[in-house]
């Protein structure tokens, strides 16, 4: 039983070795690796984001994913957000215990010739718990909404990535 077992592993790991070097042949590129499309635009983006709590999370986070802009960025991508909040759950004394928070980002990515290369919207939800001290419910509210930035920019990033890839 010991051998059929260590022959088993053996089998995964020679599959798992032949399926690496497929990808390494057919051109597989990691995208944040030292040529991937994502070290071509490493500080080469300036954000023009809403001035507002979303907003700023949101750039945070593209700063995060794609450098801090140089003073000429050549590359500029512009996002509005909007947002909306649900109750999601009623206790039976009609209080609200749980809300999502759903957000829609709209973008679009201007090459430094002055080509729209992406455009697109993005759309997340987060939740939080609306129970608890008004303090405690305004820390998950704004932790949600933080939360919820974050998702749209990693979303963002993804589809400019995916789209720029190889130009």
């Amino acid at each position: 039983m010991s051998s059929s077992k260590s022959f088993a592993r053996f089998a995964r790991q020679i599959a798992f070795i032949v399926g690496l070097a497929g990808i390494a042949g057919c051109g597989y590129a990691p995208i944040y690796g030292t040529h991937g499309s994502a070290s071509d635009l490493m500080g080469s983006v300036s954000f023009n984001v809403d001035q507002t709590a979303e907003g700023y999370h949101l750039r945070e986070r593209l700063v995060e994913r794609l450098g801090t802009p140089e003073a000429q960025a050549p590359n500029q991508l512009t996002v509005r957000i909007a947002t909306s909040e649900k109750p999601v759950a009623i206790a039976s004394n009609d209080t609200t215990v749980r809300t999502t928070v759903t957000g829609t980002a709209d973008y679009s990515f201007v090459n430094n010739a002055g080509e729209t290369v992406a455009t697109g919207s993005v759309r997340s939800f987060e939740g939080y718990s609306s129970l608890g001290s008004v303090v405690a419910i305004n820390a998950a509210q704004q932790d949600a909404y933080e939360r919820l930035s974050y998702s749209l920019a990693d979303l963002i990033v993804a589809q400019i990535l995916t789209r720029t890839a190889g130009q």
